[in-house]
């Protein structure tokens, strides 16, 4: 879509610190779009605002796009970063907490929920949304790939990732095919009633 292409547009330009001209980017798929106020633009805009240090301006206009019944879950997690960066930890919390009731398998609102839990005192809750989505629930395949219990998988895994280098032959791919190995079989993978 055209929103989401200038979306896309603005937050290189803003990575780029050219904030005026992902701002101008977004403004125009404003008018054309006849919506200022689609949850994707207000998430663009509060992004540049966060990247300029100003989270109240961006907390402004995120609570705005929140109190909309089709606010995506991603627009909660950046009201809770605004909240955070602004020293509102409370709120930040709540904000998160949303995002994670909205998208459960997010796995930066889980992070960040979780982080902010932490801050607040509340570790044991916090440690249920740091874990790995395949620790709360796929019975401690921590790959996600349904390899926990094949044994030597893990040490399979990190050949199949690393293998041997680009360009890499003869003795010299061996000995990282060894290494490979050699560090796979060094890994442990707790199953989920051991999990921190």
């Amino acid at each position: 879509s055209a929103v989401g292409a200038a979306v896309l547009a603005a937050n290189i330009m803003a990575d780029a610190a050219d904030y005026a001209g992902a701002t101008a980017v977004l403004d125009r798929a404003a008018a054309a779009s006849g919506d200022r106020g689609l949850p994707a633009l207000v998430g663009a805009y509060a992004l540049i605002q966060l990247k300029q240090s100003r989270p109240e301006q961006a907390i402004s206009l995120l609570v705005s796009a929140a109190g909309r019944a089709d606010a995506p879950a991603y627009i909660f997690k950046y009201l809770g970063d605004a909240y955070t960066a602004s020293g509102q930890h409370q709120q930040a919390t709540d904000a998160y907490q949303q995002a994670v009731a909205r998208d459960s398998e997010s796995i930066l609102s889980r992070d960040a929920l979780g982080r902010s839990l932490r801050l607040a005192g509340e570790h044991a809750l916090a440690a249920q949304h740091l874990a790995p989505e395949p620790l709360r629930g796929r019975g401690g395949d921590v790959t996600g790939l349904g390899l926990h219990h094949v044994p030597g998988a893990v040490h399979q895994l990190v050949l199949q990732l690393a293998g041997a280098p680009a360009g890499v032959t003869g003795e010299d791919a061996q000995r990282a095919e060894d290494r490979g190995e050699q560090f796979g079989r060094g890994l442990e993978v707790d199953e989920p009633d051991r999990a921190v």
